[in-house]
């Protein structure tokens, strides 16, 4: 039993890693509440919104859920999220990505207002 949990954990990271090299780069909105560009570099990322909000963190991926998560912690930005962890979905095929995340230390958004 212990080798099922671990090929089930060695295949969890290898599926992160894999999605962690996609998402590598400079993401910019194409539609959403507020417009922003999204920059990712290994296990980090920044989020730069129009209105001037800047958040820097390191996230968390896990692509073998059903719809996928990512776990973004705020460990730079406004003062009331500094600190906190936006729990999210995502969908990345090629080179588009749809990216849901839920309030920062608050519940993860529901999947179905998400991918419509």
């Amino acid at each position: 039993m212990n080798s099922l949990l671990l090929d089930a954990a060695a295949l969890k990271e290898t599926a992160s890693l894999k999605e962690k090299e996609s998402l590598h780069g400079t993401w910019e909105f194409v539609s959403g509440i507020r417009e922003a560009h999204l920059l990712v570099a290994g296990d980090h990322f920044t989020m730069k919104f129009v209105n001037g909000d800047i958040y820097v963190g390191t996230f968390e991926l896990d692509p073998t859920k059903e719809p996928k998560w990512i776990d973004m912690a705020v460990h730079e930005g406004p003062a009331r999220l500094k600190g906190k962890t936006s729990l999210g979905i995502y969908e990345l095929t090629g080179d588009h990505l749809i990216w849901c995340p839920g309030e920062p230390g608050q519940r993860s958004p529901n999947p179905a207002t998400c991918f419509v």
